[in-house]
């Protein structure tokens, strides 16, 4: 879906809320970004002095899930890193012998919010599970941080007062449940759907033969101390953009 055909959705929904006394018509002036869609503003458009195309949708997606009407969809990927979430901080205690325990406090700074998954005295940590040994090898291999990951961890380490944040990335065996949706998937190119499953299930056996030191894998950053003033740099067009969107669709 591109830009205009998002907008045109929103002003639709927009006019659906005003006749609708259950849903909250007025929205707040200031929007708050998740951490998770940091990134998203710190995206730079092709022409200096504009918002790019990143940054417009990231408006687009907070009024919708500011009116409840967030698009809905979860991917494989995402959807493997959810349910896997507690057996990978159990995984990660075992190798790194720790004691880490998952969040659930969420954290409002305002104009920013998150949940990071791990906190500690002295740091906050996201879980990220690779979704295959591909994309494992790809994830550590890298020689810098991913753009998405960098910017949520500055988000964790401004909202929890943390000087230091790091992202674990979890090689996991993937769930029989989610095997079978894929196995649907590839049957057309297996031309068998047993044989495609068989076929997954022996990469779960490899993945979890490998030695445990290859599956979890540790990347550090410490905090920009100039993260804030460039989010706040970012943040005043991208706000302004976003009033004139909301009363455009007369939800202010």
């Amino acid at each position: 879906m591109n830009t205009n055909e998002l907008f045109k959705d929103l002003e639709k929904i927009g006019n659906e809320v005003l006749q609708s006394s259950k849903i909250e018509t007025k929205l707040p002036e200031s929007p708050k970004i998740r951490a998770s869609q940091m990134y998203m503003l710190f995206t730079d458009a092709r022409k200096k002095g504009e918002l790019s195309e990143t940054t417009k949708t990231l408006c687009y997606q907070t009024i919708a899930r500011e009116i409840g009407a967030l698009k809905q969809w979860t991917s494989r990927y995402v959807e493997k890193g959810i349910i896997m979430e507690d057996e990978s901080i159990t995984f990660v205690n075992k190798i790194l012998q720790t004691n880490y325990e998952k969040n659930y406090v969420s954290y409002d700074g305002g104009t920013i919010i998150g949940t990071p998954d791990i906190i500690t005295d002295d740091e906050v940590i996201d879980i990220k599970n690779s979704f295959d040994i591909e994309t494992h090898i790809k994830n550590i291999t890298q020689d810098e941080l991913h753009k998405q990951y960098y910017f949520q961890l500055q988000s964790y380490m401004l909202l929890t007062n943390k000087d230091k944040a790091k992202v674990l990335y979890v090689l996991m065996p993937t769930p029989d449940y989610l095997l079978e949706k894929q196995a649907r998937a590839l049957e057309y190119k297996y031309q068998d759907y047993d044989k495609a499953l068989e076929t997954l299930k022996l990469t779960n056996e490899v993945i979890a033969s490998l030695p445990n030191e290859f599956r979890v894998f540790e990347y550090s950053i410490v905090r920009d101390e100039n993260f804030l003033q460039q989010f706040n740099e970012r943040y005043e067009p991208f706000k302004l953009f976003y009033q004139t969107t909301i009363k455009k669709l007369k939800l202010c």
